[in-house]
C-alpha cells in the first residue's frame, strides 16, 4: 500500500489531473449504459462539476497512511462513492429508466469500466502524453494492488476482476471497454 501512494504521488499534479480528467471522463461516458442513468437523471451535464470534485476529494484521501482502514478518511469515502451509486441507481429505476438494453444500473461491468478509469487508462494516458513513470514491474502491480483492494471496497466482484494485476493483464479488457457499449 505505501509504494502504491508513493507512486501515485509522484505523478505530477497536472499531469495526473488530465490523464484522470478528460482521459478518464471520455472512457467512462462512452458507454450509453453509464451515460444514461446519468442523461435519465439529469446530472450529465447538470451534475458534471460535482462529480468532478467529489472524484478529486476522494481520490485524494485515498492515498493518506493507512486510509482504507475502517473509520479512515479513504474507506469512508469509499463507502460514500458506493453509496452515490445506489441512489443513482434507483434515481434511475424510479424515474422509468429500465434495465431491458443494458441491464441493472451501474452493474459489475459499469464498475469495472470505471476502475480502469483509476488503473490501466490514466496510466496509458500519461505514457501518450509522454509522461513516463520510472517504475518497476513489481510496483505497477503495487498500484494494481491497491486498485484490487479499492474494486473489493466498491463491491465489484472478484471474478470480474480476477487477473488484472497490471497494464499488460488489462490491456485486452480496458481496450474491450472503451470499443464496446456493455460488455468488454
Amino acid at each position: 500500500m505505501d509504494r502504491s501512494r508513493r507512486i501515485y504521488l509522484a505523478i505530477p499534479v497536472l499531469a495526473h489531473s488530465v490523464a484522470l480528467g478528460p482521459g478518464s471522463l471520455s472512457n467512462t461516458y462512452a458507454s450509453p449504459a453509464i451515460s444514461s442513468v446519468l442523461v435519465r437523471t439529469g446530472r450529465l451535464v447538470d451534475g458534471a462539476l460535482r462529480r468532478l470534485t467529489d472524484t478529486r476529494n476522494w481520490s485524494y484521501h485515498l492515498y493518506f497512511r493507512d486510509a482504507l482502514q475502517p473509520g479512515h478518511g479513504g474507506f469512508e469515502h469509499t463507502g460514500m462513492v458506493r453509496a452515490m451509486h445506489a441512489y443513482s441507481r434507483a434515481q434511475h429505476l424510479s424515474h422509468g429508466g429500465g434495465t431491458d438494453e443494458y441491464g441493472t444500473p451501474i452493474n459489475a461491468i459499469d464498475m469495472l469500466r470505471t476502475w480502469f478509469d483509476f488503473t490501466y487508462v490514466p496510466y496509458r494516458g500519461l505514457q501518450k502524453m509522454g509522461y513516463e513513470l520510472s517504475v518497476s514491474v513489481e510496483e505497477v502491480r503495487d498500484v494494481y494492488y491497491f486498485w484490487q483492494t479499492i474494486g473489493g471496497l466498491l463491491r465489484i466482484p472478484d471474478d470480474v476482476r480476477s487477473g488484472l494485476d497490471d497494464h499488460e493483464s488489462s490491456e485486452q479488457m480496458g481496450a474491450g471497454h472503451r470499443s464496446s457499449g456493455r460488455e468488454a
